[in-house]
């Protein structure tokens, strides 16, 4: 898999993704969780793309902790939206997921045939 189809397929489907289901009439349970879960996973396979998808515990507890704080901002009203622990859960089920994708992409970039 090339580069650019990576960065395609993890960082602009998931943000796609999230932006229709916005504008699609869905269950709350759909529109409150799942943009939230795409934003998620496209933040954490951008880092990991930084990176050349070697993931650096640094960055990942950073991505994690930024994970909660924008919660507890929101919660604080210095960031408009509504807290809610929900949102962190799909924020790390979402994080997860990438993370344990992230060998089959390295694995596929990597063994790219030219």
């Amino acid at each position: 898999m090339q580069r650019t189809a990576d960065i395609f397929l993890n960082l602009f489907v998931p943000l796609g993704l999230g932006v229709l289901l916005y504008l699609l009439p869905l269950p709350a349970l759909l529109r409150n969780y799942v943009p939230d879960a795409l934003w998620a996973y496209a933040c954490t396979s951008a880092i990991l793309l930084i990176w050349d998808r070697s993931p650096h515990r640094g960055w990942l507890l950073f991505l994690f902790l930024s994970f909660v704080l924008f919660e507890a901002l929101q919660k604080t009203g210095l960031v408009a939206g509504t807290a809610d622990p929900g949102d962190v859960l799909a924020y790390f089920l979402a994080a997860g997921l990438a993370l344990f994708l992230n060998p089959y992409f390295q694995f596929k970039t990597n063994n790219t045939q030219l």
